[in-house]
């Protein structure tokens, strides 16, 4: 991956002590712990988080994984949007290759969460699964949705899911 992606930024996960330590830049993230179950982190949420996803249900929207190159693709067009409106001076983008090969692996370490409404992808959330920790690695939003809340919706669904696994922690990376 590095010779063919060499702008490619390498994060060691601190939630895996069987790693050797790295020298590095400090950095932080922000996580949720998962132990005491969904509900229990649920009732943590501020009361605008917990409103936010309910909104998105009400107005329809619908959270389910993509199953299919299709709606990798899709997702990949939303991508295309979140970056036209961040500009040129994007520091960061990924080519839809990058999408295309997760897509054909089909691996239950990379789960993409898709948002719809009216049978459109208005945003999606891809994230990256250990044996303890997921990870939100990388999400998009048509701009033009952004009243229906779906990127709420989608972190419900996605740490749902994770707690769901077993899993211990939801790192928002």
């Amino acid at each position: 991956l590095m010779t063919r992606y060499p702008d490619l930024e390498w994060r060691m996960s601190p939630y895996e002590p069987a790693q050797a330590p790295q020298a590095a830049t400090t950095d932080y993230t922000y996580r949720l712990d998962l132990s005491a179950g969904f509900e229990a982190v649920r009732r943590g949420w501020t009361r605008g988080h917990r409103g936010a996803a309910r909104k998105a249900r009400r107005e329809g929207v619908q959270v389910a994984l993509a199953q299919s190159a299709g709606e990798w693709a899709e997702y990949f067009d939303v991508y295309g949007d979140t970056l036209a409106r961040w500009g040129a001076d994007t520091r960061v983008w990924y080519r839809g290759a990058l999408f295309d090969i997760m897509a054909a692996r089909r691996s239950p370490h990379a789960k993409l969460w898709l948002a719809r409404h009216d049978s459109q992808v208005v945003a999606g959330l891809l994230c990256l699964y250990s044996t303890r920790v997921a990870v939100a690695w990388h999400d998009a939003v048509l701009a033009a949705r952004f009243p229906l809340r779906p990127v709420h919706l989608l972190f419900h669904e996605a740490i749902r899911g994770a707690a769901e696994e077993g899993l211990q922690w939801f790192d928002f990376n």
